[in-house]
């Protein structure tokens, strides 16, 4: 099976989506389409909000959906949809806002697909350093976000300084020296001895690594599958507060695979 060099997907992942997603056919522009409704609340996941878009990118095909602006009870619709998978963001009044992960996509008889999101703002100084490190990933497919200052061989924590944008629990890191060279999910990172989601530039954090690695090392934030959001200046975060069977959340956590060696080492 070949895939399209414009959609830069390896061919395991879109077998994947062909298998979980049976019988759609990803690459088939006569599949049969479906309706995605819902609603769109503010952060309180109660409060409607009028005036939003719903946007989504089917990430084989590029086609990008459109619903129109929603109305005074936050109800939006995208009419005829193919299954796949999707990168999924909102446009308000207020600014933009990206799901988390890939969003799946089945085609079911006789049923439409519904997802409805609460809308969670950023504060200013994390949208800035989120922004930093999708500009970089977009360039390199990975962000340099810090330093190893610190390793601890026995327990496996490492100190860093975050010296751009952020580090996120769950990101996909990349740690690189002139002996390192490792890829993992970032499952611990505390700050001042305790745990935190979030470490912004200008900190110190305490993080578990999966290899041994050593001072000066960097860390990198990986694109993972070099799937960027839908929005790379975000203003906060779509959270997905309800959705039937048609809508599986956050694909992209089952589709990955270690990566054996970076292809940005120089």
């Amino acid at each position: 099976m070949k895939v399209p060099m414009a959609a830069q997907i390896p061919v395991s992942f879109v077998l994947f989506f062909t298998l979980l997603l049976s019988p759609i056919h990803l690459l088939s522009v006569n599949a049969t389409k479906r309706d995605l409704t819902g609603h769109v609340y503010d952060r309180d996941g109660t409060t409607a909000l009028e005036g939003v878009v719903v946007k989504a990118k089917n990430i084989v095909s590029g086609m990008l959906y459109e619903s129109s602006k929603s109305g005074g009870d936050g109800a939006y619709l995208i009419e005829n949809m193919e299954g796949g998978a999707y990168l999924v963001g909102v446009e308000s009044p207020d600014g933009v806002y990206n799901t988390h992960g890939l969003i799946g996509l089945r085609i079911q008889e006789d049923t439409v697909a519904e997802m409805s999101f609460s809308l969670r703002p950023y504060e200013q100084k994390v949208a800035s350093a989120i922004h930093d490190v999708y500009q970089e990933q977009k360039l390199k497919g990975e962000a340099l976000v810090g330093r190893v200052l610190d390793y601890n061989p026995k327990t496996g924590i490492a100190k860093i300084a975050v010296t751009k944008g952020l580090l996120m629990m769950n990101d996909r890191i990349h740690t690189q020296g002139r002996k390192t060279d490792f890829y993992q999910d970032l499952l611990l990172l505390r700050k001042e001895g305790n745990p935190v989601k979030i470490v912004l530039a200008g900190q110190d954090a305490d993080i578990l690594l999966k290899q041994k690695t050593s001072p000066d090392d960097g860390i990198y934030v990986v694109s993972k599958r070099r799937v960027l959001p839908l929005f790379l200046g975000p203003d906060g975060v779509a959270t997905i507060v309800s959705r039937n069977s048609s809508v599986m959340q956050d694909v992209v956590t089952v589709l990955d695979e270690p990566i054996a060696a970076s292809p940005f080492k120089k």
